[in-house]
């Protein structure tokens, strides 16, 4: 799904007004509908973290659905780009065998 379509749905799922959560944004009803539409770009992280406490939505699974990049995962690998190559390795992993690799550097057993 879309990520203003997404919003538009978790938002009319809290009984939110488009007015209603345009103040809460601090945004405009233009604003809000046309990136509802998926006609405009999402907006920053800011305003994405608040739509995530709004809606009850996890704010990092927010903020890439808007295609964007979480400021504090950019700083870590911006401070540590030793880290790139273990992100492509994971990359190409599903999520079962990512799990068994970072159990596994933890000292974890099955």
């Amino acid at each position: 799904m879309l990520f203003g379509s997404f919003i538009r749905e978790k938002r009319l799922e809290k009984g939110y007004t488009v007015r209603k959560f345009c103040e809460i944004l601090d945004v405009s009803q233009t604003f809000l509908s046309r990136m509802e539409r998926n006609e405009i770009p999402a907006p920053g992280e800011e305003k994405i973290r608040i739509m995530a406490e709004k809606l009850d939505v996890n704010p990092e699974k927010l903020i890439f659905m808007a295609n964007k990049m979480p400021a504090e995962v950019k700083k870590m690998i911006i401070d540590r780009p030793d880290i790139v190559p273990i992100l492509r390795v994971a990359s190409t992993k599903n999520p079962d065998e990512i799990r068994k690799i970072f159990d596994l550097i933890a000292g974890r057993k099955d």
